[in-house]
């Protein structure tokens, strides 16, 4: 037996995660879910109800691919960079992601270029999600920081206490832009103004649903829901796609451009 170079070992990792891919690729695309992980039809079922959603990051987002198939660092990348910057929703909630790597952990500790949060954002009032080393790590992290701000005010007491650090409250970025600069998203995409009734409830409950039916009667307009339902299991979805799907960010913001009552 002999020693692996580090290389190699890149190398080797590599080439497991291809072929791990292909075979959750071949096993989800078949259809033949029988054989396939939970995580892996959970993951056909978000990327295919979010295909609209991908498309417009594809042409609008600048992006690049920070780690490699075998979870190592684009070096070179990180090299091209002048600053580190982060935000804004949800970056810090550890639920939702791993939050090291939107504190800049791959970036060594005596690396001398600023790093800025504009407009982070916890998702929450206090930090209980937190294991007790999670937070130190969050801390030693944050400390790092040339300037924070954050989106919610209860963002300001939980840097200061929990991670020593002051920070600033801020708007979100969406709300920086202008009407203006949403409606160049609608030039594209064909709708009527005057829409009928659109509604985009995000913590659906059958109350709200008794409500939007009642107002949608009301005022004697369709109505037209923005939030798909989620579908039961990806067969489900692939039987009836139109109805999970969820729309494209130009739709979305031409279907509230153009409704009659939101």
């Amino acid at each position: 037996i002999t020693d692996l170079s580090r290389g190699d070992e890149a190398r080797i990792s590599g080439a497991r995660g291809t072929l791990t891919s292909l075979i959750k690729h071949l096993a989800v695309k078949s259809g033949r879910l029988g054989i396939a992980r939970r995580s892996w039809v959970a993951e056909a079922l978000r990327e295919e109800r979010d295909i609209a959603l991908r498309a417009f990051v594809a042409n609008r987002i600048k992006a690049a691919i920070l780690y490699d198939s075998a979870g190592e660092i684009n070096v070179g990348l990180l090299d091209n960079m002048d600053l580190f910057l982060v935000g804004s929703d949800q970056v810090w909630r550890s639920a939702y992601g791993r939050v090291p790597t939107y504190l800049f952990d791959f970036v060594p500790a005596e690396d001398q270029r600023p790093r800025i949060a504009y407009a982070g954002s916890f998702g929450t009032d206090d930090l209980s999600e937190y294991t007790p080393e999670l937070l130190r790590t969050t801390r030693e992290l944050a400390q790092c920081f040339r300037a924070i701000s954050v989106r919610e005010a209860s963002g300001v007491d939980i840097c200061s206490s929990q991670w020593g650090m002051p920070a600033t409250h801020v708007l979100d970025p969406t709300m920086l832009l202008t009407a203006d600069d949403y409606a160049e998203l609608t030039v594209s995409t064909s709708f009527e103004s005057g829409s009928g009734f659109v509604s985009y409830v995000l913590d659906q409950a059958p109350q709200v649903d008794v409500l939007v039916q009642r107002v949608a009667l009301h005022f004697g307009s369709s109505l037209r829901p923005l939030l798909p339902p989620d579908p039961p299991n990806l067969t489900a979805y692939r039987r009836s796609p139109k109805t999970y799907s969820r729309p494209s960010v130009e739709q979305w913001v031409a279907a509230i451009a153009g409704a009659d009552f939101l």
